[in-house]
């Protein structure tokens, strides 16, 4: 019994993936709400520098079900 789930809207490349995941379980602890939120915006902050601050790359994910478990 999963209290969330994460989950994409659209497909990712596996290098985009993988790099907020690592940052979302660095941070996860109590609450995967804020981790998942935290990790997305520090890809965003990454990826402004490089010019491609895309949705796609950061914005698909979604949780489902408790965020703060």
């Amino acid at each position: 019994g999963a209290r969330s789930v994460m989950v994409t809207l659209e497909a990712v490349p596996d290098a985009e993936a993988r790099q907020l995941m690592r940052k979302f379980y660095s941070r996860l602890g109590t609450d995967a709400g804020r981790a998942l939120r935290e990790a997305q915006r520090e890809v965003l902050a990454e990826r402004r520098k490089t010019g491609a601050a895309h949705p796609f790359f950061w914005a698909t994910f979604i949780l489902v079900g408790d965020a703060r478990e």
